[in-house]
């Protein structure tokens, strides 16, 4: 009886353990789909500042995104149900406040909301890649709403993204090395359960993780 106990008292323990990780995220995700981000000034129809600063960047963003996203609905054979609605931050914690994201956060990040970015992606070479591979998961959003969108695996929505964006959010890495990488043992594991997809920690460069993800999306297609 006193076995059976200390077994239950674990299984509990690890059950918390893994509730704790789940509801930091998950409560950080919606506290930020609760907050209005009435300090930002509309640039134009769709695009948001939070300064001044981001001016520039702004006009540079509102240049390439027709392109972007006629690019996306082409090769996704799908609309846009309406124009992505576009946030630049001006700092990290106003990122991260908005987005949902554990401090710095990613570059960029889309929410029910729209495309929120970060002041670390502007003046970086890859910013317009960067930008693609998000507008992709913007499509997506628009058609499957939060709820849906997280029971699609990880690797399967990040691999179409990167795909469609021509490998953005892939960097350097090329089809090769990522599948060097494979075959030396380092690669993520195709889980399709929520826990197992979005906790497992492969312990792979983010942009080798990505790489592979699009290969692997690409060979289930």
């Amino acid at each position: 009886m006193e076995k059976k106990i200390k077994i239950f008292r674990s299984l509990v323990a690890a059950i918390f353990i893994v509730v704790s990780i789940f509801s930091c995220s998950l409560v950080k995700e919606s506290i930020a789909l609760y907050r209005t981000p009435d300090e930002f000034t509309l640039f134009n129809t769709n695009i948001h500042i939070e300064s001044n600063n981001d001016k520039q960047f702004a006009i540079e963003i509102q240049k390439v995104i027709p392109g972007l996203m006629d690019s996306i609905e082409f090769k996704l054979h799908t609309k846009y149900k309406q124009q992505p609605e576009i946030y630049i931050c001006n700092t990290n914690n106003s990122f991260c406040k908005f987005s949902g994201a554990k401090y710095p956060g990613p570059r960029a990040k889309v929410t029910a909301k729209g495309l929120f970015i970060s002041p670390r992606l502007q003046r970086k070479n890859d910013w317009t890649n960067i930008v693609y591979h998000e507008l992709v998961h913007t499509l997506m959003f628009q058609y499957l709403g939060t709820n849906r969108y997280f029971t699609i695996p990880l690797w399967f929505h990040e691999g179409v993204a990167t795909f469609v964006s021509n490998g953005g959010g892939s960097g350097d890495i090329t089809d090769s090395i990522a599948i060097e990488e494979i075959l030396k043992g380092n690669h993520f594991y195709p889980y399709s359960g929520f826990i197992k997809s979005y906790l497992y920690d492969t312990s792979l460069p983010p942009w080798v993780e990505y790489r592979q993800y699009m290969l692997f999306a690409m060979f289930r297609a």
